[in-house]
């Protein structure tokens, strides 16, 4: 008799931003093991598992961009040649964006990136 056991599990990132993960497994039952404890065991698996994998897609605290840094960035840059400023705001409307606040996570390292290369 096989079992199976599946779960799906969804995290908010902020920004109108989710992941969903979904980890399922399916497993014949053992010989010397009963319904129950295959069930248990799969879902100990399944569990742990999602855990794993929640802990290695979700960035970090450390890893996260602060807004206020880039911003200082930016700040910078405009000071140091004010033709900047156009190169930036076409940097930002490559990303359908009008200001720093508008950029999801994903988007603020890209434009981080391009920043450091100005």
């Amino acid at each position: 008799m096989k079992i199976k056991y599946s779960k799906r599990e969804t995290r908010n990132l902020g920004n109108y931003e989710n992941v969903t993960i979904e980890v399922s497994v399916e497993d014949e039952v053992g010989l010397t093991e009963s319904n129950d404890e295959c069930f248990l065991r799969l879902k100990t698996f399944v569990n742990e598992r999602l855990a794993t994998e929640f802990n290695a897609k979700l960035p970090k605290d450390e890893d996260k961009l602060d807004i206020e840094e880039v911003k200082n960035k930016f700040v910078n840059l405009i000071k140091k040649d004010k033709n900047n400023r156009d190169v930036i705001k076409n940097i930002l409307n490559s990303y359908n964006a009008t200001k720093i606040q508008d950029l999801n996570s994903v988007d603020l390292e890209k434009f981080n990136i391009e920043l450091g290369s100005l």
